[in-house]
């Protein structure tokens, strides 16, 4: 198992502005706003809240 040690205190965002995000599978870069902090995100269709979760460790892998 790979342990971070550094906590991603600025990296994850839960917010409804519209914002860049990786659609892996699909090798692009989408924008997409979501629900922010009070109704759930689906992983899948039709949020597609998987897409935010790979940018943010895109980023925090890339800032650490």
């Amino acid at each position: 198992m790979n342990n971070i040690p550094i906590a991603p205190n600025s990296v994850f965002l839960d917010t409804a502005a519209v914002r860049n995000v990786c659609n892996a599978g699909a090798n692009q870069v989408v924008a997409i706003g979501y629900h922010g902090d009070t109704v759930f995100d689906q992983p899948g269709t039709p949020d597609f809240a998987a897409y935010a979760w790979e940018m943010d460790a895109f980023m925090f892998a890339v800032n650490h």
